[in-house]
């Protein structure tokens, strides 16, 4: 009876101690050291010049139809290149995308993807809005705030801002254009 209960205990333990901790999302209340441009902008992750392998989730709207996708990606930081596979949860590839800071290239999609006039564009626009630029530079205008820190940029359109939260951490990418109405905004929880 002594070695059940025995066994019983360290397994909770065991299991216990192998169970992962929950992640706080909550920003701090008020930045307990104030933080400089030149600090975040280096220590940001999109920053350095590793290679990443990503797996997404996405939901793509096509003629009224949704389709979940799973996307696997390599981010190429260093060469400022990522390669995209986007399948079903059978593993039919629906396409494959390489896109750089100048554009994208269609490797190869399902035939009904490519008769879509503007897919490719739309896909790499948005996977280089989020992982290759515009990426925060030392030389943005800085404003610390109690709960994060602002970096902004003027573009000849518009502009854009960055927040990191107290941390470094890059919470939010917005940006605002003359050409487009409204602004783009990106929120990053992780």
């Amino acid at each position: 009876m002594r070695f059940a209960r025995l066994l019983l205990v360290v397994a909770v333990v065991f299991v216990t101690a192998c169970a992962p901790s929950a992640q706080r999302l909550d920003l701090h209340e008020t930045c307990a050291l104030e933080l400089s441009a030149p600090a975040v902008v280096q220590q940001h992750w999109l920053n350095q010049s590793a290679t990443w392998r990503l797996r997404q989730s996405a939901l793509l709207e096509l003629r009224g139809q949704k389709i979940a996708l799973e996307g696997f990606m390599v981010l190429d930081l260093g060469a400022q290149r990522l390669q995209m596979v986007a399948m079903n949860e059978m593993g039919v590839v629906f396409f494959e995308l390489i896109v750089t800071p100048e554009g994208q290239q269609l490797r190869r999609a399902l035939p009904q993807l490519q008769q879509q006039r503007g897919l490719a564009e739309g896909i790499g626009t948005s996977l280089r809005r989020i992982y290759l630029k515009p990426q925060p530079q030392t030389s943005d205008p800085a404003q610390m705030r109690s709960t994060n820190l602002r970096l902004w940029r003027l573009l000849a359109d518009g502009g854009l801002s960055f927040v990191f939260d107290c941390e470094g951490r890059l919470r939010e990418v917005s940006q605002s254009s003359e050409a487009q109405v409204g602004r783009l905004s990106m929120r990053i929880i992780n």
